[in-house]
């Protein structure tokens, strides 16, 4: 986990203002700094030293110097690549950094297929800036560029004080609770897109996709054979990503995914969020138990309202945005705890939008069964006015109503939907790829922002690339058998974790009791908050939530919104 950032500019640079942004990002890199600077281009991170800690400072030069890299994340198999190349370059680190430098001279631009990790890099070459980012966007990058300024950093935050914006909201966020693609919240800053590299040259900048999921189901792999292909995956995606020479820990709620990573990994801590609220909320049984099965130390977290008061406005600064999902402060307060004890944690993200992990793919899977029934083809109008007039309509706009959080305005929220069904002809894979678009990348915000406020690195095991593509190639069915949702992850999970943790039937989550707090002593604060935002001029439009189990949707979105116009634009 580092933090970086770039100035090009057609006039000589402030490097006073480019160093108060390198400084804004030192949360991420608290180990070291390292700049790269000419007259109009400058080059800047902030490192956390976790790959060759002694040798590893950047900038890194090759040989002949005329090449110059910056890099945020690791390469979890450079020691493959390095084995690959290293007769043909000359190493004077083990840094993944180096790796890169050299599998660039070697490959060019095409040298982002051969990496297996979370990156961000900025490589100088020449004239030339070359920017990549990872496969599924675990690593962020924000760029600006007008009247002759090119900025980038790793969060957007960085170059405000570089830069002049104002507030842009666009309308997926009101919709999905999510930013998609490109967008931000600030006029003139764009977010590099996952899986893209990004060239800026003679005064221009082109974006470029790399990589994107085209693969078609194998229908004859058998049940026995995805089994032990996909255990094998999970086994050696843990194993890349345990560090070598530092304590690491897992973050562990009792579900099945992150005890699988934690019965792979053995991790010496870890570390657990607990909302003594009734059982609605309660999984600290299920995580003991895979921490006593591991033997790990357990680090027990239990935020209260005080604490959502009191860190919740510092989340949203952290995260450039406000927060779609209430588990932001769970998330947070988790990784400082681990913060105490340890520089990497892992988790378990991932294996829920890509097998079949969550309730809405169940409801999806048994709405096509029941459009598909040959006895109902010829009875759609009599099955509409029993069950609902959206039945037989279009998948794509049924999904995009179980998934919509506001009102959309425009047809552009819908299309998005329809553009990603589009790809797959199977419902689970239309509603996998469709996630990965639209809810993944918030959750990949969430945990990077969670993490680096805290100097520490978070590493997902199971959004290994090569786990993500046979997801897409395994028979559909064996996502989901029956009303089981994840079938093949708890069969190849088998063995590997307490049979209690695989029959359990119910899923939560970081469920937070943001409910409870809000009607009770965070009332007359989230009223408050919740009002100035109405005064700012109809400019949103969030609706009432129909919402009235465990979570007030328009409530919190609205103290979020709220608290980052504060935070940013006060």
């Amino acid at each position: 986990m580092c933090g970086i950032a770039g100035m090009v500019s057609e006039r000589p640079i402030d490097k006073r203002r480019f160093q108060r942004m390198l400084e804004s990002l030192s949360h991420r890199g608290p180990d070291d700094e390292g700049v790269y600077e000419t007259e109009r281009v400058m080059l800047g991170i902030r490192r956390l030293s976790i790959v060759d800690v002694e040798n590893g400072h950047q900038p890194q030069y090759n040989e002949s110097g005329d090449l110059c890299i910056i890099f945020n994340g690791e390469i979890y198999n450079h020691r493959e690549l390095r084995g690959e190349i290293g007769q043909k370059h000359h190493f004077r680190t083990e840094s993944d950094t180096e790796l890169i430098l050299h599998a660039y001279e070697e490959w060019g631009e095409e040298c982002v297929h051969r990496f297996n990790g979370m990156f961000v890099f900025a490589i100088k070459d020449g004239d030339r800036i070359f920017i990549a980012r990872d496969r599924l966007g675990e690593k962020p990058l924000y760029y600006h560029h007008r009247d002759g300024l090119f900025v980038f950093a790793s969060e957007a935050k960085a170059m405000l004080s570089v830069i002049e914006t104002a507030p842009r909201i666009p309308e997926s966020l009101l919709v999905f609770e999510n930013l998609l693609d490109d967008e931000t919240l600030f006029e003139g800053i764009h977010a590099l897109p996952a899986a893209s590299t990004l060239t800026y040259e003679d005064g221009k900048v082109h974006v470029r996709k790399y990589w994107d999921i085209h693969i078609t189901p194998d229908y004859s792999l058998s049940e026995g054979f995805c089994i032990e292909k996909l255990r094998w995956l999970m086994q050696d995606a843990v194993r890349l990503r345990i560090p070598q020479s530092m304590p690491f820990g897992c973050l562990l709620s009792g579900g099945i995914d992150s005890s699988i990573v934690a019965c792979l990994a053995r991790p010496e801590h870890v570390f657990i969020c607990h909302f003594p609220y009734g059982e609605q909320y309660d999984e600290l049984h299920y995580a003991e138990l895979v921490a006593d099965h591991v033997g790990a130390r357990k680090h027990i977290i239990r935020p209260d309202d005080e604490d959502f008061r009191e860190f919740f406005p510092w989340v949203v600064y952290m995260l450039d945005q406000p927060v779609g999902t209430a588990a932001a402060i769970a998330e947070f307060l988790l990784n400082r705890e681990a913060s105490q004890h340890v520089k990497v944690v892992l988790n378990g993200l991932g294996l829920d939008e890509f097998f079949a992990g969550y309730i809405r793919h169940l409801l999806m899977a048994l709405e096509e069964t029941i459009v598909q029934t040959p006895a109902l083809k010829n009875y759609s109008s009599l099955a509409q006015y029993f069950w609902n007039q959206q039945m037989f309509t279009p998948l794509h706009e049924r999904y995009f109503h179980l998934i919509q959080r506001g009102a959309s305005k425009t047809e552009g929220p819908l299309r998005r939907v329809q553009e990603c069904f589009a790809r797959f002809r199977d419902v689970l894979n239309q509603v996998s790829y469709t996630d990965a678009c639209i809810s993944l990348p918030g959750l990949l915000t969430l945990t990077d922002r969670a993490s680096s406020a805290f100097g520490i690195e978070a590493r997902s095991p199971f959004l290994d690339y090569r786990i993500v593509e046979f997801s897409y190639q395994i028979p559909p069915q064996l996502k989901l058998k029956g009303d089981q949702t994840k079938y093949l992850v708890r069969k190849a999970a088998e063995g590997l974790i307490p049979q209690a943790i695989l029959d359990r039937k119910e899923k939560m989550g970081f469920v937070v009791p943001v409910n409870h707090w809000f009607s009770g002593r965070l009332r007359s604060w989230s009223e408050e908050l919740m009002e100035k935002l109405k005064r700012r001029g109809g400019v949103h439009a969030i609706p009432e939530s129909s919402e009235r189990g465990e979570f007030d949707r328009s409530r919190y979105q609205s103290v979020s919104l709220e608290l980052w116009y504060e935070q940013f634009f006060s």
